[in-house]
């Protein structure tokens, strides 16, 4: 087989609404945030096939949000994402329960505030997708498992996959500031 170059275009939008008030903290924020992509925009041809095909073009609609439940350590965290591609497509709904566990030091900056976010979401059609984080200042760690409804789960034995992700956030999502309540996603 040959080796082989196609340039690629891709083009994306996001809009992000964080509620502010003199006194909201992290745990009481509101925060929403919705986004589109299009990848694929020029088509690429892909000559690696005998006959030479395009990619599809492909969209990605996501969504997420934080609502601090005010005067508790409870965050709810919905969100969405849809991915459409030629005749493929998935979807995948679903939402966190976060409690904070510890409140970050407010004059010394030594604590990181931390959390547990428990909460399941669904792949349509396909999988049901338990998950469990734990936060600590920038960074979580998260595990989940993707459990087969599907016909899938004939071929997998009703085995699904887990998935363990590490993710970091710059700046902390939980420092405040200026009045602007932060969420963490």
């Amino acid at each position: 087989m040959e080796p082989f170059n196609y340039n690629e275009v891709s083009a994306g939008v996001s809009w992000d609404y964080r509620a502010s008030a003199a006194t909201m903290t992290s745990y009481d924020a509101t925060q929403i945030q919705v986004g589109v992509a299009l990848h694929h925009i020029n088509k690429p041809e892909l000559s690696f096939v005998s006959a030479n095909e395009r990619l599809y073009r492909k969209v990605v609609i996501h969504g997420n949000s934080h609502f601090g439940i005010t005067n508790t350590h409870i965050a709810i965290k919905p969100s969405f994402m849809i991915a459409l591609q030629g005749p493929s497509k998935e979807i995948v709904i679903g939402t966190l329960f976060r409690l904070r566990t510890k409140e970050a030091s407010h004059f010394t900056g030594y604590f990181s505030e931390s959390g547990v976010a428990v909460g399941a979401h669904y792949r349509v059609g396909d999988a049901i997708i338990p998950s469990m984080w734990l936060e600590v200042g920038n960074f979580a760690l998260g595990v989940s498992y993707d459990v087969n409804i599907s016909n899938l789960r004939t071929a997998s034995n009703a085995r699904g996959g887990m998935e363990i992700s590490l993710r970091f956030i710059n700046p902390n999502p939980f420092k405040y500031g200026g009045g602007r309540g932060n969420a963490s996603f």
